[in-house]
């Protein structure tokens, strides 16, 4: 693939291509070798900025559908996601959800996104928006996780600022891309309780109370239009408060909570309701 490239950039895009099928020719039961020629060929002939000719796609459309019959599920889905591609541009759309359905769960290729993809090109943007929109919530689940676990690690390594700076970055995150606002909390609250830092602790754990009356209005935000409205508020939050006042009079690292005169209020006010 290295010579290829070398070829292409020295003698132009024929020479390469003439070598690319000479090697598959050399061997021919190599899949790997079949199915990256025909994703090296591609983008060499899009960088060579020659026109396309029908003969070079038609060539490099076969490639894709030989290396996607592979025994290796790996080469097999790399290959299949890139005929997709090329099928969903033909508008041969029945065929490309063919395979597309064929995908297994546990495929490293992006099946939503081509079925996104799918989904604009057959103008159903509905359904394309869901499924990206849902995407995005799971995007932004697994980026808590990992900036939680950042923070964690950095807390037990004794590095705080740092800690303090991923806190940062998960609340901000929360609030960029419109997430229930318990969620722009929480972060900070696992970090001032790690590290025993009452005065903010206590700065923060009011508001966060607050929030977790407040509705999670999913549908208003442009970044979730078409997903089912959640109402988080009414269900989650009343749990998650009864949570909290139970841990302030039972949790003798945070009675001293209780200590502070408006916390003393929103708890009695709570425990009247």
């Amino acid at each position: 693939m290295n010579e290829i490239t070398e070829i292409v950039e020295k003698d132009g895009f024929e020479k390469g291509y003439s070598l690319a099928m000479e090697k598959i020719k050399e061997f021919p039961n190599c899949d790997a070798l079949i199915g990256n020629i025909a994703v090296l060929l591609e983008g060499l002939l899009i960088f060579s900025g020659k026109k396309v000719e029908k003969k070079y796609q038609e060539e490099i459309l076969n490639l894709h559908k030989l290396a996607s019959k592979s025994k290796d599920v790996n080469i097999r889905e790399q290959s299949q996601g890139m005929l997709i591609s090329k099928l969903i541009e033909k508008e041969e759309y029945d065929e490309a959800q063919e395979i597309l359905d064929t995908f297994s769960k546990e495929s490293w290729v992006d099946r939503k996104q081509l079925q996104a993809n799918l989904y604009i090109a057959k103008e159903e943007y509905t359904k394309a928006a869901r499924l990206t929109e849902e995407k995005l919530l799971s995007a932004m689940s697994e980026i808590h996780s990992c900036l939680m676990t950042l923070m964690e690690i950095a807390i037990k390594e004794e590095r705080i600022s740092d800690a303090e700076y991923i806190a940062d970055v998960d609340r901000d995150a929360a609030k960029l891309f419109d997430l229930w606002e318990y969620y722009s909390y929480v972060a900070h609250s696992q970090l001032y309780d790690a590290t025993k830092n009452r005065i903010k602790a206590l700065k923060i754990f009011l508001p966060m109370l607050k929030s977790l009356t407040k509705k999670w209005e999913i549908e208003k935000s442009p970044l979730y239009r078409h997903i089912q409205k959640k109402e988080v508020g009414e269900t989650i939050g009343p749990k998650f408060q009864k949570y909290f006042v139970r841990a302030i009079n039972h949790d003798e690292e945070m009675s001293y909570l209780k200590e502070d005169p408006e916390i003393q209020k929103a708890i009695k006010k709570l425990d009247t309701d």
